[in-house]
């Protein structure tokens, strides 16, 4: 619902002006957009591989880096689950067992024979 008097006249000013812009220059409104998308989809992406780097305890920085993501509201697409999650996942993995864990982890895989 509109505000009566000049406030819906204002209104209706602001968006005729949006509008305008719009059609003046539709590259550059697509360019933008498409940037926008660009970084947010590069977020998820490494919200995403993080969160399968650390479920197998691979890679530290890749968690650490996901649980810092994830907290930003808008860059994961979840905001009212993604903070609480992303908070969560920076508690485990700054728990000295977790970093225990994945430091054990990084020796093994450097060093597979364990001398048999």
């Amino acid at each position: 619902a509109q505000p009566a008097g000049p406030e819906k006249k204002q209104n209706e000013d602001q968006i005729k002006d949006l509008e305008d812009k719009l059609k003046q220059d539709p590259a550059a409104n697509a360019i933008s957009t498409g940037l926008e998308l660009g970084v947010f989809s590069i977020l998820n992406l490494v919200a995403i591989v993080g969160a399968f780097q650390m479920r197998a305890v691979k890679s530290y920085g890749f968690g650490m880096a996901a649980s810092i993501i994830t907290m930003i509201p808008c860059a994961t697409g979840c905001c009212c689950t993604g903070p609480l999650i992303g908070v969560w996942g920076l508690i485990v993995l700054l728990s000295q067992p977790v970093k225990d864990g994945f430091a054990a982890a990084r020796t093994a895989r450097s060093n597979p024979h364990d001398g048999y």
